[in-house]
């Protein structure tokens, strides 16, 4: 697949990234720290590193299994992770570039800002996009379960292919 694998990190979290780097295994990964929060990773992403699709990627996530990887061959173009609160839940998934082209990049002051653009944000893209296709859409808040990890108390989304620890849901 010649998909780059991107997933974003800020300092403070570096058990997590740990973690999440081990999953990929072998994969290629690029990890980006600079930028508030998704957006401006995304942002750092579109402006400073090459290729037509990308996997964006949160710093507490683990593949855990390599079924992901060939389940996400099977899809062309853009493809969200998780359904909540739009496709692209947490901002994660698969961007395609042309997309991207002359999107407006709003700068995250606060996580309290990431959330509230990452409903806007998102739809914003799919409508340009046309639509996209959600890879696991059983991935809801209400199915998860709440577990604590590296101090903090989670949400857990998982299936035999990924796992994602969401710290901010309520």
């Amino acid at each position: 697949m010649g998909l780059k694998v991107f997933v974003g990190t800020a300092k403070g979290r570096e058990d997590w990234l740990a973690q999440c780097l081990v999953s990929m295994g072998s994969r290629e990964v690029r990890v980006i720290s600079s930028g508030a929060y998704e957006l401006g990773k995304l942002s750092t992403i579109y402006w400073h590193h090459g290729g037509d699709r990308f996997l964006f990627l949160q710093d507490s996530v683990e593949v855990l299994s390599d079924e992901f990887w060939e389940r996400l061959e099977e899809f062309d173009g853009s493809v969200g992770l998780l359904p909540e609160p739009a496709p692209f839940g947490c901002y994660m998934g698969v961007y395609e570039r042309k997309h991207l082209k002359d999107f407006v990049w709003p700068v995250m002051r606060s996580k309290e800002d990431s959330i509230e653009w990452e409903t806007r944000w998102v739809r914003d893209y799919v409508d340009r996009v046309g639509g996209v296709p959600v890879m696991f859409p059983e991935l809801t808040d209400a199915t998860g379960r709440v577990e604590s990890r590296f101090g903090r108390e989670n949400l857990v989304l998982e299936n035999e292919m990924f796992r994602k620890w969401k710290g901010t849901w309520r």
